[in-house]
C-alpha cells in the first residue's frame, strides 16, 4: 500500500464528506477497484451506503456531520484575533467601538461566518467596505479579503448565504519558495510533477509553479484558520504567507462560487416549480450568462434546501454575482403576492434580449428577420442578408459543407442588393464585430453566438411557417 495514496484518500474524504466511491477514486487518480483495496486499511475513513451509492466520511467529522452532509467551517474568534493583531485584518472604527463597549473580543470578530444572511451586503473590494478595510501586504500592493461579501443586520428568514469555493493566483516566486518551507513544517502532503509542486492540506490546495502559485479552497472561511495556525507556529515569513492566503486582487481570481441557500418551504416550492421543467438528468438547472460579465448559474435541491449558485471567473462577473445574490432575498419575500416573480427575475438576468425581440415578431419573412438583425446587432442591410443567406445555406447542407463567400454574395444580389465579391470582406468585418462570425479567407464561419442566433431564426420560421 502506497503511503502517499493513503494520505490522499484520507485528505479527500475529509475535504469532501459524503463523497461517492467513484468520485473519490477519480479525485485520487486511482481505479475504483484499487480504492476498494485501500479502504479496509484506513481506520480514519468510514464507509456507508446511501441508497445504491457507496460513500465515505472522515472519522474526525462524524461527531459534527451527519452521513453525506456538508461540513461547514466558521472562523474561530481567536483565529481572527491572531490575524488582526498581525496586521492582516484591520478593524474599522465601528468594530473597535463595538469591542470596547462590550468588553467581548469574540463579539467583534465573529462577523465573518461562511453561511450568513445577505441582506444588502456588498463585496469589500467594490464600493464602501462594511466591516474590513483593504489590506496592505508587505510588497505594497492593495488587496482584499477572499470572502468579500459580509453579513449585515437585515435578515430574511429561510435564506442564508455561503462562500463555497475560491481559486486565485499569487504572482510571487518568493511566496512559492516560502510556502514550500511552510508545507514541510506543517507536514502537508506535497507532490512534485514536471511543471509544478502540489501542496494539499485540509480545504486547501496550492499549485506552486516557477513564477506564480494558484490557491484553491473548497471552504474559503477555513483559510483564516490556516493562516492563523501558520502565524501561531512562528514560521519564517509567516505573516507574509498568511496575508497572501486570505487576501487577493480581484483580477487574480480564477474562480469564485457563491450560494444562496433557501430553506423556507414556500420559497422552495415556487423556485422548484419555475426550474422543474428545465432540470437536467442530474437534477440541476444550469444556465450560462448572456455575456462575458454575467456569471454562470446553477439551481438544485439538496439536503432539504434549494441552492442557487453563481460561478464567476473574473472581477466583472464577481460584481454581477454580488448584485444577483443581494437582490435575491427581496425577490423571494415577494413570492407570496406574485409567484411568477422568481421566474421573471431569472429571465431578466439570464434571458437573451435577441430571443425576446424575436418572440415579439408577428411575421417571419426574410425582410422582417433581416430588419430585426440590423437593429439588434447594428448591421448594414447587406450584412444582415449575408448572415441569413449564409446560415440558411449551411443549415441546408446539414451543417456539413462550408459556405463560400462568393456564393453568399451571389445570393445577396438575387435579393436585389448590390454587393460585389470584394465587398464581402466589409460584410464579414461587420458580422465579426457583431460577434456572429469568425474571420476566414474563403468561407463564412459562424461563431458560437452566430450559431445560437441562426438556430433561433430557423426554429422561429419553422414554428410560424
Amino acid at each position: 500500500m502506497n503511503p502517499t495514496t493513503a494520505r490522499r484518500i484520507e485528505y479527500m474524504v475529509k475535504a469532501w464528506p459524503g463523497i461517492t466511491h467513484t468520485d473519490l477514486a477519480g479525485r485520487c487518480t486511482i481505479h475504483p477497484r484499487t480504492l476498494s483495496e485501500y479502504i479496509p486499511h484506513l481506520p480514519a475513513v468510514i464507509s456507508f451506503k446511501d441508497g445504491k451509492f457507496r460513500k465515505y466520511i472522515s472519522a474526525e467529522l462524524t461527531a459534527t456531520t451527519s452521513a453525506g452532509g456538508r461540513h461547514s467551517y466558521h472562523p474561530k474568534p481567536e483565529d481572527l484575533q491572531i490575524l488582526i493583531s498581525s496586521g492582516i485584518l484591520a478593524l474599522n472604527p465601528w468594530q473597535e467601538h463595538r469591542i470596547s463597549s462590550t468588553g467581548n473580543d469574540a463579539e467583534g470578530v465573529e462577523i465573518l461566518p461562511d453561511c450568513a444572511p445577505i441582506g444588502n451586503s456588498t463585496p469589500s473590494w467594490y464600493g464602501k467596505p462594511r466591516y474590513y478595510e483593504p489590506v496592505a501586504v508587505p510588497n505594497g500592493e492593495r488587496r482584499q479579503l477572499v470572502s468579500p461579501i459580509t453579513p449585515v443586520a437585515d435578515q430574511v428568514s429561510g435564506v442564508e448565504f455561503e462562500h463555497d469555493q475560491i481559486q486565485f493566483r499569487i504572482s510571487s516566486p518568493a511566496f512559492g519558495h516560502a510556502i514550500l518551507e511552510t508545507a514541510a513544517a506543517m507536514k502537508w502532503d506535497c507532490e512534485k510533477t514536471a511543471r509544478a509542486t502540489w501542496i494539499r492540506a485540509p480545504h486547501l490546495t496550492i499549485q506552486v509553479g516557477a513564477d506564480q502559485s494558484v490557491v484553491y479552497s473548497d471552504e474559503p472561511p477555513f483559510l483564516y484558520t490556516t493562516a492563523a495556525t501558520i502565524i501561531s507556529m512562528g514560521l519564517l515569513n509567516a505573516v507574509h504567507i498568511a496575508s497572501l492566503l486570505v487576501t487577493c486582487r480581484p483580477e487574480d481570481i480564477c474562480r469564485n462560487e457563491w450560494t444562496t441557500v433557501v430553506s423556507d418551504l414556500q420559497f422552495m416550492d415556487v423556485i422548484m416549480a419555475a426550474i422543474g421543467p428545465k432540470l437536467a438528468a442530474d437534477g440541476t438547472y444550469r444556465i450560462k450568462g448572456p455575456d462575458e460579465d454575467t456569471p454562470r448559474l446553477k439551481c438544485y435541491a439538496r439536503d432539504g434546501t434549494v441552492r442557487i449558485e453563481t460561478e464567476s471567473d473574473s472581477a466583472a462577473q464577481d460584481i454581477m454575482a454580488e448584485q444577483f445574490h443581494a437582490s435575491l432575498p427581496k425577490i423571494l419575500t415577494g413570492l407570496e403576492e406574485d409567484p411568477s416573480l422568481f421566474e421573471r427575475f431569472i429571465a431578466l438576468w439570464y434571458g437573451d434580449p435577441f430571443l425576446q425581440e424575436l418572440d415579439a415578431l408577428e411575421t417571419f419573412t426574410s425582410e422582417e428577420l433581416a430588419f430585426l438583425i440590423m437593429g439588434h446587432f447594428d448591421l448594414s442591410r447587406g450584412a444582415s442578408y449575408a448572415f441569413l443567406c449564409g446560415y440558411g445555406t449551411w443549415a441546408a447542407s446539414f451543417f456539413q459543407a462550408g459556405v463560400s463567400k462568393n456564393r453568399v454574395a451571389k445570393m445577396i444580389r438575387e435579393q436585389g442588393l448590390r454587393v460585389t465579391d470584394a465587398q464581402m470582406d466589409i460584410v464579414e468585418s461587420q458580422l465579426c464585430t457583431a460577434g456572429l462570425c469568425l474571420r476566414h479567407p474563403d468561407r463564412m464561419t459562424f461563431s458560437k453566438r452566430g450559431k445560437q442566433v441562426g438556430k433561433a431564426l430557423l426554429e422561429a420560421r419553422r414554428a410560424n411557417a
